[in-house]
């Protein structure tokens, strides 16, 4: 791991860089060395405190502190949505920080194509129920946004079908 976890040394990049990051400067020391950091255990404890359930334990915790290598995906653990929204609560940051650029950007271009959408006329509404702060995910977005534009390409078919006499679905051979 890079000096990411250091005051001033460039901006952390991977989810253990972040985490490390945020527990060396998230709180104030006060003058003092470490023991103003957070250890896993006050970490893990006010997490799952928060979910009102057990959602990470300590190993996973260090895990992810340390960028562990799953030994069964050859990637460094990954935390789940749970995990990352209750460390994000711990160290009051938006859970967006844990993400990578590129899923940010994702989720703001897809957010972006389905608000024109809206804008156009495409959508007339749409009720979200139970979503967190984030809103719906840019997965989410971009399959809504492409089902979208196939209802397009099917609305724009159907006047030329049914000029030629037929359907979306007649094989052109015509009816005998």
């Amino acid at each position: 791991m890079s000096g990411a976890g250091i005051p001033g040394e460039g901006e952390p990049q991977s989810l253990a860089e972040k985490i490390t990051w945020l527990l060396h400067n998230a709180f104030p020391s006060g003058g003092r060395s470490d023991d103003a950091v957070p250890s896993d255990r006050q970490v893990v404890r006010a997490v799952n405190e928060r979910a009102g359930r057990h959602v990470i334990g300590h190993t996973t915790f260090w895990k992810l502190r340390t960028g562990k290598i799953n030994p069964e995906t050859g990637e460094p653990y990954t935390a789940s949505e749970d995990m990352l929204e209750g460390i994000a609560a711990f160290f009051d940051v938006d859970p967006r920080f844990f993400k990578s650029r590129s899923e940010v950007v994702g989720q703001v271009v897809e957010s972006l194509r389905f608000l024109r959408s809206v804008h156009n006329g495409d959508i007339t509404g749409i009720a979200g129920r139970g979503l967190g702060e984030e809103g719906l995910s840019h997965e989410l977005m971009a399959f809504m946004n492409e089902v979208l534009a196939e209802s397009r390409r099917d609305d724009a078919a159907r006047p030329a079908d049914a000029e030629r006499g037929g359907s979306a679905r007649d094989d052109g051979r015509g009816r005998d």
